[in-house]
């Protein structure tokens, strides 16, 4: 046998040794929680967290008005803890962006306060950020009905239409 085919079938040896390996490893590394992946790296939360975090949106009144979004936020965030036994993160700094409010590592919700033409803008490419790695969830303050219907228009995009709006109005308005 000659150099090479040596090479070659060492090659071979090794590549099938790392597929079993990273096949064990992969099998090894997966859990039984109701978390699952819908793509490579899209994580989806179990249709309870998806259900239990509608019915807090739909049914969220806040009580008073908000002078800016952080407030806002800051205020659903403590709203949503108050309401769930889930794990709730304001404003983490992940590889996919910030969002405003991260359940459970699997569900992102992102939130504006009567956004102007261009932080509708700026919220659509947010939420295709989230979108790549959460389940995501929109949640508009105080939002005119044109512009909430713009925002559903440009979210009607392939890969982005299920990303349910939240319309809520604080006392302000």
């Amino acid at each position: 046998m000659t150099t090479r085919n040596k090479c070659v079938v060492w090659l071979l040896i090794a590549f099938v040794i790392g597929v079993a390996v990273g096949t064990t490893v992969l099998h090894f590394l997966q859990t039984d929680t109701p978390i699952h992946q819908t793509s490579l790296n899209r994580l989806q939360p179990s249709n309870e967290v998806i259900e239990e975090f509608t019915q807090i949106l739909n049914h969220c009144e806040p009580d008073q008005p908000f002078s800016n979004e952080i407030a806002f936020e800051d205020w659903l965030s403590k709203h949503l803890d108050d309401h769930s036994d889930y794990a709730i993160e304001t404003r983490p700094s992940t590889e996919f962006g910030i969002p405003d409010i991260l359940v459970d590592n699997t569900l992102a919700i992102e939130l504006k306060i009567n956004p102007d033409k261009s932080k509708q803008d700026a919220c659509v490419g947010q939420c295709i950020g989230y979108a790549q790695r959460w389940y995501t969830m929109l949640v508009l303050l105080d939002t005119p009905r044109r512009a909430i219907e713009r925002l559903d228009t440009l979210l009607n995009r392939p890969g982005l239409e299920k990303i349910p709006i939240f319309e809520l109005s604080s006392g302000a308005h």
